[in-house]
């Protein structure tokens, strides 16, 4: 596969993230109860502000967990002797990832557990593109994914306790 750019991949993901980023807003402003729209004022225009601000700092906000995903991945994958760029691997990791940001809405007015349940399923998907980007097996594929398994679940505890 010919290097693609990191840009293809995030083009993708930003799109499927501004509409989800949209949604998001909106139903914060028109939640149950009292939405944020009678919290910041009445009217239209403070409205569509809040959804603005909303999805840019979401969108921002993704892509920089993304991209910081990518990088640990990319480290790891290295280690274990890939030889693939960065950029043909996070392009192949966004394309499940755009899929999955829609199954993870889809799921989150079903299950509980659903950013749990998308993120064991989008394993596999993700296993597939850095075998494929860096050229070797779905075991050093899979044990690629492994130690930044651990690493993102150690940074997510560290900050929750901070």
């Amino acid at each position: 596969m010919k290097n693609v750019g990191v840009s293809a991949g995030l083009v993708l993901v930003v799109m499927y993230v501004l509409i989800l980023g949209s949604i998001f807003g909106i139903t914060l402003i028109f939640g149950g109860g009292k939405g944020l729209i009678d919290i910041i004022g009445k009217g239209l225009m403070s409205g569509i502000m809040v959804v603005s601000v909303i999805t840019i700092l979401f969108s921002i906000i993704f892509i920089i967990i993304f991209l910081i995903e990518s990088g640990i991945l990319f480290l790891f994958a290295k280690i274990f002797g890939g030889k693939g760029s960065f950029t043909t691997q996070t392009y192949l990791i966004s394309l499940p990832y755009a899929a999955l940001i829609w199954i993870g809405v889809v799921t989150s007015f079903i299950l509980s557990m659903n950013p749990i349940i998308v993120y064991i399923y989008a394993l596999y998907p993700v296993a597939m593109a850095l075998k494929e980007s860096h050229n070797y097996s779905t075991i050093k594929a899979g044990l690629t994914l492994l130690p930044a398994i651990l690493f993102i679940i150690l940074l997510i505890i560290s900050s929750i306790l901070l």
